[in-house]
């Protein structure tokens, strides 16, 4: 590209080099200068005629390097280049969208996963926790004792698959995140420490916010990942 414009530099010396040449050499010096008082008819139609012919070579000349400099800096000359170029950028673009689609679609599977298998611990759970509340209303309190302890391995899997979906999630900087990280807490205090028929409502109640939070995370990211994005090129580097 330098070297392109020091040759349309060089010209337009060049051109102008020409302009002032051919301008010097049609004013006349003093001992060519013409002795107006001799001048006849005829020899103003031969001058007329010499200055007219010079300003047609004067044109032709400037023409031609016009042309030389148009011909060095026209935009067609540099089109391949940039097509190649723009061409490159869209493909090295296209492959990173690729590379963060496929990221988003994999956390979004694995998401799912472990949601699922979550949800399906907790339900499982409400379900043994309200048992064991009807047993103890009926006055059996051993038996619902018993139940209860059972549950140890249900609240292991609970606290386990709660802390997995909170690594997946960023409560930094999205709000839906972070409200369901809230969810889960909540939800794991509640369940080992309520066992009256208010504290078990209120775990189906919240077991129904985390589906729906959830989904709506899924949702979003399943989204983002069908979705093209350019401010999402700059926002993941290379690594």
């Amino acid at each position: 590209m330098n070297y392109i414009l020091t040759l349309v530099f060089f010209f337009q010396i060049l051109s102008i080099h020409a302009q002032d040449s051919l301008k010097c050499n049609l004013i006349p010096t003093k001992q060519e200068s013409f002795p107006t008082n001799d001048i006849t008819i005829e020899n103003r139609i031969e001058i007329d005629s010499i200055f007219s012919k010079k300003f047609d070579i004067l044109r032709v000349d400037l023409k031609k390097i016009d042309q030389q400099i148009s011909s060095k800096t026209n935009f067609k000359d540099y089109l391949p280049i940039l097509v190649a170029l723009i061409a490159g950028l869209l493909a090295l673009f296209q492959v990173k969208a690729n590379i963060i689609s496929s990221a988003r679609i994999e956390w979004t599977q694995n998401l799912r996963k472990i949601v699922s298998q979550y949800l399906s611990e907790i339900m499982i759970l409400n379900y043994n926790l309200r048992i064991v509340l009807d047993l103890g209303e009926k006055g059996k309190e051993q038996e619902a004792k018993d139940l209860y302890n059972k549950q140890t391995e249900s609240f292991k899997k609970v606290f386990e698959y709660g802390n997995q979906i909170k690594l997946f999630l960023n409560n930094k900087k999205e709000t839906e995140h972070s409200e369901l990280q809230d969810c889960i807490q909540e939800y794991f205090n509640k369940a080992t420490h309520g066992k009256g028929s208010t504290e078990i409502d209120e775990l189906e109640t919240m077991q129904e916010e985390i589906i729906f939070k959830s989904q709506q995370i899924l949702k979003q990211s399943w989204e983002d990942a069908k979705t093209f994005k350019i401010k999402d090129i700059f926002k993941f580097s290379w690594k």
